[in-house]
C-alpha cells in the first residue's frame, strides 16, 4: 500500500514538472540529467542532443554566461554559499542569446550531488523595459526641450509688454 501512494505521488510530482512552464533541469557531473519539455523547446533542440551536450554549451561567452554560471554551479556542488536566484543569459540551438532567471538548489540523487533548475525565459520582460526606459528618456528630452522653449516665450513675452509699455 504504501509503495502504491509512493508511486502515485511520483507520477503527480512528474506531471507537474513535465508541464511547467518554465524550463526545469537536473545537472548532475556538469550534464543534464533530466530536463522537462519547457526547458528543451526554450533553447530549440530535439531531446536526444540536448542529451549529449554539457551543460556550459547553454551559456554564451558573455559576463552574465559561462564563467559566471560555472563558478556558481561549482560552489553549489561544493557545499559553499552561492546564490539560489540569479539572471544570467543562455544561447539557443540557432545561436540567439535569451535571458533568463535561475532559480537553482543542491540536491542529492543516489549519494550524488546535482543541481535542479528553474529556468524563466525573461526576454520579453527585459526587452519591455528597455522599450519603457527608452521611452521616458525620449519623453524626458522632450520635457527639457519645451521646458526651454517655454522660457524663451517667457522672455519674448517680458520684451513684447515691455516695448508696449514704452509705447
Amino acid at each position: 500500500k504504501a509503495l502504491y501512494a509512493l508511486g502515485e505521488s511520483e507520477a503527480k510530482y512528474k506531471t507537474v514538472v513535465d508541464n511547467a512552464h518554465d524550463g526545469i533541469v537536473v545537472i548532475m557531473d556538469e550534464m543534464p540529467l533530466y530536463a522537462n519539455k519547457s526547458m528543451i523547446a526554450m533553447l530549440g533542440y530535439e531531446e536526444k542532443e540536448f542529451y549529449r551536450h554539457h551543460f556550459l554549451d547553454f551559456f554564451p561567452d558573455t559576463p552574465t554566461g559561462k564563467k559566471m554560471v560555472h563558478r556558481i554551479y561549482l560552489d553549489r556542488m561544493d557545499g559553499n554559499k552561492a546564490p539560489s536566484r540569479y539572471e544570467t543569459q543562455m544561447i539557443t540551438s540557432v545561436g540567439e542569446i535569451i535571458d533568463v532567471m535561475i532559480s537553482a538548489s543542491g540536491s542529492t540523487i543516489n549519494e550524488k550531488r546535482c543541481s535542479i533548475c528553474i529556468i524563466t525565459d525573461i526576454s520579453d520582460q527585459k526587452k519591455s523595459h528597455r522599450t519603457i526606459v527608452d521611452q521616458i528618456e525620449k519623453i524626458s528630452s522632450q520635457y527639457r526641450e519645451l521646458e526651454a522653449l517655454n522660457i524663451k516665450i517667457r522672455e519674448v513675452n517680458r520684451e513684447v509688454f515691455a516695448e508696449k509699455d514704452q509705447l
